[in-house]
């Protein structure tokens, strides 16, 4: 969903290097950068992976499979 996706982000920088094709996230002492391998644009927005988006900014990612649900849990 889309909170989910903002409360991960919540705190970081997002930005896209138009030049390079390239998304680059920091958050506190992190900082991924996204490659056009895995950025797919859809209507004008840069979309990455949400696990390795999560994982990439400090989060664990878990499938659960008997509710088909995604888990995400911050280290803290």
């Amino acid at each position: 969903s889309m909170s989910l996706f903002i409360n991960i982000l919540k705190g970081a920088q997002v930005e896209w290097l138009d030049h390079e094709n390239k998304v680059v996230v920091k958050k506190g002492d992190l900082e991924h950068v996204f490659t056009s391998q895995y950025i797919t644009i859809k209507e004008s927005r840069s979309m990455v992976p949400l696990r390795y988006l999560a994982e990439s900014i400090g989060f664990d990612v878990e499938w659960v499979e008997i509710d088909w649900a995604v888990l995400i849990k911050s280290h803290n």
